[in-house]
Formats: structure tokens, C-alpha cells, sequence
């Protein structure tokens, strides 16, 4: 991966903490059944990242819907455009700028994790995985198809896919972007559905070679099973859903499972002793409110990362917290989606 980028005085690259990107799709792999990736590329990707490893690393995308274009997206990100003209301290505010248009200019946003960013051929590639909630076999677009799976499902090499995310050259080290925090944690427990494992791959073909512990990565097909360069300490199971098995229906007894045995080698713990009861955790409206937890002073060995459809992470909360009594600062929970909600 390229170190050093040429960064132009007067303009956004040089000034923005927040850039906005125009990654052009260059490939487009089926990873199975509703799952795709689409690898992009182009001149704004080389002031993309963070100086680190991406891990879960968190950008929006943004996507035509309610009468948008590509072309209007484009127009009303402009002025966050690596090469747009902005002075120091005229950062516009990236949230903020977008939301002054109408949805019918700027269309919809969303969240992704990276899978994979990499120099390939002389070019910054970014991989983006998607699910395609709610699109058929056949492509055609069912109940539960967000516009995000919509576009995802018809994009083709040489599409334009309008980014916010990261400028390399002024983000710093512990980037808020990224919720993977494990401290100098060794002992894992990493838990997703299909949502979460992309963010999973790219954490455990990170991981340092000691790291040890479990992860678990519950799928709708067995297409969607990837390779992983895990450490030899972690196991790593995937879980694959059988038709008219719910989301959920295979993780959360799986974490309920490696959970004690997960407790029992932890930090601080008796070997023998049961688990000690925590307190209950403060009730989250899943359907209201978007449960995210993501702690960043875990200063013990141990360290969790649950993720995937917002009413199963908070079941696997409750049981980690109040039954299992592990300390939340040692425990990241996100809720990616909820299940029902397209937009969420």
C-alpha cells in the first residue's frame, strides 16, 4: 500500500478530515447467494484510509433513490471532493452539507465496513461487500430491499459509487471510524451475522499471530462461507442457516455456548468457579434506537466483538453482561440492522 500522497494547498484533500470519494466499480464478484462485492477504484481512493489497519472500519455510502442521480449525488458532494477548492478552516461540515439538500438531490446514505483495501497494478482498490437484502434469486427486488441492496444488485464495472470516508493524510491514529478496540487484548470473542462478517474477515486476517480465542459467523447459504487467514489460536465456525431458519437462530446459542468457556479462560477467573451474575443491562428500544456500544479503554486480556441484526446482539448482551457478568468495557455490541427495517 502506498505511504505518501501529494496533497494540493487549497483544497479539501489538504484541509477536510472527511473526504468524499467517486469509487468506480472495476469489478463485480458473486460471493454467493445475496452476497457481492464490488471491488472499486479511481483517482480519489489513493486519499482513502487511515494509517493503520482497517479492521471494522466504518464509511457511508450513498445511493439514488426518491428521484436522485448518480449526477445529483455527485453535484451536491463537490465541494468534499479531494480536489475541490477549500481554504483552512472552511471545512463545510460533511454531515451537515449533505443534509441541506433534499433527498431527491442527494439521495440516501448508508453504513458498510471494509473487507479489504490494497495497491493492486498501480491503482488503490477498496473491496466492498454487500448483502442483498430482499433481492430475489432472479434479481428482482422483494420486501425488505433497501435502495443501497437495489443499487447493488444492478451495479455493473464502470458504475460510480459516491463514498465518505476517511482522508488518509489527516486521520490519526484511534480514528473513531474504526470500533474494533481490543487494547492489548489477546483473548477473543467475536461473534457476527452476515452483515458483520465482512468487518470479521478483515479483523481476522489482521489479527497478530498470538491472538487467541473463538469466532463465530452465522450465514443465510453455504455460498457465502470466505476464506480467512485467522491465527492458529483462533476458531473460527461458520455457521450456515438452513431455509426458514430465522437470523440469529444459529449464533446466539453458538455464543451462548463458546461464551462459558470463553469466561472461564478469561482474566481474573477461577478455573471451576461458575460465572459471576452481572447487573442487568439498561433496556435499548431496538426498533427506536440504534444499540451501539463500542468502549475503547479495554484494559484487560480479554476482549468482545458482537455484531449483526440490532434484537440478536441485544440478547447476546443481556446473556453476556447479567449471566455471564463480563465487564462492558470489555465487550464492543453493534447492531448493524434490524430485521423489518430497510433503512435502519
Amino acid at each position: 500500500m502506498s505511504q505518501s500522497i501529494t496533497l494540493a494547498a487549497g483544497t479539501a484533500a489538504a484541509h477536510a478530515d472527511t473526504l468524499a470519494f467517486r469509487g468506480v466499480v472495476r469489478r463485480v464478484i458473486e460471493l454467493g447467494p445475496g452476497l457481492r462485492r464490488l471491488v472499486l477504484g479511481g483517482p480519489d481512493l489513493e486519499h482513502f484510509g487511515v494509517p493503520e489497519a482497517t479492521m471494522d472500519l466504518r464509511f457511508k455510502v450513498i445511493v439514488p433513490a426518491e428521484g436522485s442521480t448518480v449526477e445529483s449525488i455527485g453535484r451536491v458532494l463537490t465541494p468534499l471532493f479531494p480536489e475541490a477548492p477549500m481554504s483552512s478552516g472552511g471545512d463545510p461540515g460533511w454531515y451537515k452539507m449533505w443534509l441541506a439538500s433534499p433527498v431527491s438531490e442527494r439521495g440516501v446514505m448508508r453504513t458498510y465496513t471494509v473487507r479489504a483495501l490494497r495497491e493492486e497494478g498501480g491503482e488503490r482498490l477498496l473491496d466492498v461487500d454487500l448483502v442483498l437484502h430482499g433481492v430475489g434469486p432472479d434479481g428482482s427486488l422483494g420486501e425488505g430491499c433497501g435502495p443501497a441492496a437495489a443499487w447493488a444488485a444492478s451495479a455493473a464495472v464502470g458504475d460510480v459509487l459516491h463514498l465518505l470516508g476517511p482522508n488518509r493524510a489527516l486521520t490519526a491514529v484511534g480514528y473513531g471510524g474504526i470500533d474494533y478496540r481490543p487494547g492489548a487484548a489477546s483473548h477473543l470473542l467475536l461473534a457476527g451475522d452476515e452483515t458483520a462478517a465482512p468487518a470479521l474477515c478483515s479483523v481476522l486476517d489482521a489479527l497478530p499471530r498470538s491472538a487467541r480465542g473463538v469466532a463465530l459467523i452465522e450465514v443465510p447459504d453455504a455460498g457465502q462461507v470466505q476464506p480467512v487467514s485467522a491465527p492458529d489460536g483462533v476458531s473460527v465456525s461458520w455457521l450456515v442457516r438452513s431455509p426458514g431458519q430465522g437470523v440469529g437462530s444459529l449464533l446466539l446459542p453458538a455464543v451462548r455456548a463458546e461464551a462459558a468457556a470463553w469466561v472461564a479462560d478469561s482474566e481474573g477467573c477461577t478455573a471451576g468457579a461458575p460465572a459471576a451474575r452481572g447487573a442487568e443491562p439498561e433496556d435499548v428500544d431496538v426498533d427506536e434506537v440504534t444499540l451501539w456500544e463500542a468502549p475503547v479503554d479495554n484494559a484487560s486480556d480479554d476482549y468482545a466483538w458482537i455484531a449483526g441484526e440490532a434484537g440478536v446482539i441485544k440478547e447476546i448482551r443481556r446473556h453476556l453482561v447479567r449471566n455471564l457478568g463480563v465487564d462492558r468495557t470489555r465487550i464492543a455490541f453493534m447492531g448493524y440492522w434490524r430485521q423489518g427495517r430497510a433503512g435502519h
